[in-house]
């Protein structure tokens, strides 16, 4: 899934790329996806590109949301907690009394499109 942020166009650097504000931040943002794209529009921009005009109230629906998350302070990494249920592939292998290293590449057996293959 992925998140886009509401940001509103403050200025046309160029075609094809602009200078969005959210929370007071601005950042160049590519429009080349959104050509009709103008100052004052608001976007949900994602990875450094507008992808969708909003409306100013929609807008201000999800950046009251995103103010609710519980961020971690600056300088904390900034990680999602993980469920209690979700365990690594190595957490998993601890808890059932396994090494949590993988073998060697040569211990492992070889496959081909899932087909397990004889070591030579």
């Amino acid at each position: 899934m992925c998140l886009g942020i509401p940001a509103q166009l403050v200025e046309v650097i160029e075609p094809g790329l602009a200078k969005a504000e959210v929370s007071g931040v601005r950042r160049e943002v590519s429009t080349a996806l959104l050509p009709e794209a103008q100052v004052g529009d608001w976007v949900l921009v994602h990875v450094g590109f507008a992808l969708h005009t909003i409306d100013e109230e929609e807008a201000a629906k999800t950046l009251e949301l995103l103010d609710q998350i519980e961020w971690p302070d600056v300088g904390e990494p900034m990680v999602p907690p993980r469920s209690p249920s979700f365990a690594t592939r190595d957490e998993a292998r601890v808890r059932s009394g396994e090494s949590a290293v993988s073998p060697p590449r040569a211990e492992r057996p070889r496959t081909n499109n899932g087909v397990q293959e004889e070591s030579p």
